[in-house]
């Protein structure tokens, strides 16, 4: 159960890892040009190709990802994965799952401690006629609470603003509300608690948090169709406070700098908006199908924990049998596990010459094997195990054969030394269920 967590959350570490990035090297080419709406489209690439990774897979068919997907582009999502450490993880799996647990539950602890605290801060909300409310504690307008969202505006908001940066700011709030915003954050925060091992994280919320300011900014002038030069000086109001920590310049430039560098640009036409949006989503599907039909058996088999195997053989030299175990015979099954090699040495009867009999089984992925009838078609899961051999004689290897058998089954290695006249056959069976 613990190697099973681990192993989602390292795909999912990863696909989430190579989703921000992919993001962030779009949206600003994005942003410029076809605005900063489609740029906060960009996003929804990240939890949907997280999703995308918990699916189910489609058995393998005619219709399947990997008729439609190009291999190289497929094994391009799983590829990070073969980095991860060789060691034997599953022994470590779960202490790493506790360790991760608690990480997550105290982040998530932190956040809604950060949440309670900002509410409270508050204190007593005064309704207003327009649905709007009051604080005497607010410092600035803000959006509070993610399922019943509301807009909290500070009690000197009427002295603060004029008439015109009142509707600019109320635009801006009400646009958080119209694209459920506060709900959108707060499935970023459960991302953030997932992940909060992963730096790369908590660099994208920062970028996205930015992005939807900019697309309420598009929003918010599109609806009241104000020059910017007001919403810049409403902007600037709203952020008086901070205006130490734009002094100080600890940062390259502030995010507020930035925002209204970016309402001098020339708003995109509607024609291009929606372009930029079709062209969002197509991506965002592009990405969550190519992440699905990235095999997770083939991207990830570092993190699988080794089964042992029981191995039967019966080697016979010149027809002889010179050594049995398993297989029928009183021995029991060698049991090593997946990838560990057995050795074995016996001399021929005949010439006296020792052979060395080297042998590595290993498990193959799973693979869904499609039997059509003539009336309905039978999905089976058939596992299989690669073994393969070296074969030395006089301590110098001179062959090595591999064999491929079904799990349970039986296989034969057919071999003649011509140079000493002698044959060599050798019956191996392999199962990763002992009792078999």
């Amino acid at each position: 159960m613990a190697n099973d967590v681990i192993a989602v959350l390292v795909r999912l570490t990863v696909v989430g890892t190579l989703g921000i990035l992919l993001v962030v090297s779009l949206r600003a080419l994005t942003r410029r040009a076809m605005g900063a709406e489609v740029a906060y489209w960009l996003w929804l690439l990240l939890p949907a190709s997280l999703m995308a990774v918990l699916l189910p897979r489609a058995p393998t068919c005619l219709c399947g990802p990997e008729t439609l997907v190009h291999p190289l582009l497929v094994r391009g999502i799983g590829a990070p994965l073969d980095f991860a450490p060789p060691a034997a993880v599953s022994n470590f799996a779960p202490i790493g799952t506790l360790v991760w647990a608690i990480g997550a539950a105290v982040a998530l602890a932190y956040f809604a401690y950060c949440q309670r605290v900002l509410r409270r801060s508050l204190g007593f909300l005064q309704r207003l006629p327009d649905g709007t409310y009051r604080s005497p504690a607010a410092k600035q307008p803000m959006v509070v609470g993610a399922w019943r969202p509301q807009i909290v505006l500070p009690s000197d908001f009427d002295s603060r603003y004029s008439e015109r940066e009142r509707i600019l700011v109320l635009a801006h709030e009400r646009a958080h509300l119209d694209r459920h915003d506060a709900l959108t954050n707060s499935i970023a925060v459960a991302l953030l608690c997932l992940f909060w091992f992963n730096p790369l994280m908590y660099w994208g919320w920062n970028r996205f948090r930015f992005d939807q300011e900019l697309a309420c900014d598009a929003a918010a002038l599109r609806r009241v169709r104000v020059g910017p030069r007001h919403y810049a000086r409403a902007l600037l109001k709203t952020h008086s406070s901070r205006a130490v920590v734009i002094a100080f310049g600890w940062r390259r430039r502030h995010p507020l700098l930035e925002r209204i560098a970016f309402l001098r640009r020339p708003p995109p036409s509607r024609s291009r908006r929606m372009m930029g949006h079709s062209l969002a989503l197509m991506l965002t599907l592009s990405a969550t199908y190519v992440v699905w039909a990235a095999p997770p058996d083939a991207a990830a088999p570092s993190i699988v924990d080794h089964p042992r195997i029981a191995i039967g053989l019966r080697w016979f030299i010149d027809g002889m049998d010179v050594l049995s175990f398993g297989h029928g015979s009183r021995l029991p099954d060698m049991t090593p596990r997946s990838g560990d090699a057995i050795s074995l040495v016996r001399q021929s009867p005949s010439t006296r010459v020792n052979y060395s009999l080297k042998c590595v089984p290993s498990l193959q992925p799973e693979r869904s094997v499609v039997a059509v009838g003539a009336q309905a078609s039978v999905h089976e899961r058939k596992r299989r195990i690669l073994i393969a051999c070296e074969v030395g004689r006089e301590n110098k290897v001179y062959a090595r054969p591999v064999i491929l058998i079904q799990d349970g089954e039986t296989g034969t290695i057919y071999m003649a030394d011509t140079a000493r006249k002698t044959s060599l056959r050798i019956e191996l069976s392999a199962s990763t269920s002992p009792s078999r």
